[in-house]
């Protein structure tokens, strides 16, 4: 349903499940009056969530959570695996005794805390998880703070996921592993109980490199895996750099071109090299490899829309201009 139907339903009438009175936040307020300036609607003077006098409150928590209690029970349903709470509520076990459940995994009675663990080799998330038990041939582990324990079982594989956009080499930098790892697969592999906070399995990515002194001399990948090169907007470029740049970028193994763009939170004097070095970059664009922008706008400019309006004229009038590789 559109978000103005939405609006409508509410405006109608008072909903039962949203306090009368309820107040607007500050930063609500901040966000609620940048959703007007993108949807270009009113701005109201004060405004008001029971009933509503603006579309944009309809992602204020309370409005959301009354539209959700309003569906249907499979939906509701829906929307909760959406954000990672599961369909039902599970009843817990008795805090006296931790009981069995199917798939080889022993609740964790209600009220127990684990003990502090010392600090682990990397800053990584892992999650607490739930230990297995002793009789089962095929011990299983998951986290146990999620409520999921019956669901991450043998039987229930985790979902696939990818990694859009991941700097392998800063993070390697971070980690100290120097040259034994050189690959995101081999970086998951050398970290083996280190889990996303929402358990996922990670079958591929693309990592991006935009620091000409990291670049990799090895452009092959593992399955799944996709490299994209270039250089920041606040990098220096000069011409050597850029020429390895259009080299690397021309190989088959890299993906894509990014990440380029605009960053105007340098100085001013800096902005026109910025735009010709973009300019510069987007003239190696390929139909079939994705351009990735980084666009940031100045200081107190919290939208950046000059700045982005800016770039996207620049990749019209540079890649009609430019074409440098036919499609394939």
């Amino acid at each position: 349903m559109p978000i103005l139907a939405l609006y409508n339903h509410l405006k109608a009438q008072a909903h039962a499940r949203i306090p009368e009175g309820a107040k607007v936040t500050d930063t609500f307020r901040k966000t609620m009056e940048g959703l007007c300036h993108l949807m270009d609607w009113d701005i109201p003077e004060k405004p008001r969530i029971n009933p509503p006098n603006s579309p944009a409150v309809m992602v204020q928590w309370r409005v959301m959570s009354a539209l959700v209690h309003d569906l249907d029970p499979a939906d509701r349903d829906q929307v909760r695996r959406w954000t990672g709470k599961g369909a039902q509520e599970r009843p817990r076990p008795p805090a006296a005794a931790a009981a069995k459940v199917p798939g080889s995994l022993r609740m964790i009675p209600a009220g127990y805390r684990r003990k502090a663990k010392p600090a682990r080799e990397t800053s990584l998330p892992h999650p607490p998880v739930a230990a297995a038990s002793q009789e089962s041939e095929h011990p299983t582990t998951a986290p146990a703070r999620y409520g999921w324990e019956a669901e991450c079982s043998q039987e229930s594989p985790l979902p696939k996921a990818m990694d859009s956009h991941f700097h392998l080499d800063r993070t390697v930098k971070q980690l100290r592993k120097g040259s034994r790892v050189t690959t995101s697969a081999q970086l998951i592999s050398a970290y083996p109980s280190v889990r996303p906070e929402i358990p996922v399995k990670v079958v591929g990515g693309v990592e991006v490199y935009c620091d000409p002194e990291t670049f990799p001399e090895d452009l092959t990948r593992e399955p799944g895996w996709k490299i994209a090169i270039s250089l920041r907007p606040k990098a220096a470029a000069g011409k050597q750099v850029l020429q390895e740049i259009r080299r690397l970028v021309a190989s088959p193994h890299v993906a894509a071109l990014g990440e380029i763009g605009l960053d105007r939170t340098v100085g001013s004097d800096k902005w026109t090299k910025q735009e010709d070095v973009f300019r510069e970059l987007l003239s190696m664009a390929n139909p079939a490899k994705p351009v990735i922008l980084h666009l940031r706008g100045a200081a107190g400019d919290k939208y950046a829309c000059d700045t982005h309006a800016l770039a996207l004229v620049t990749v019209k009038e540079v890649c009609d201009s430019y074409p440098a590789y036919p499609y394939p």
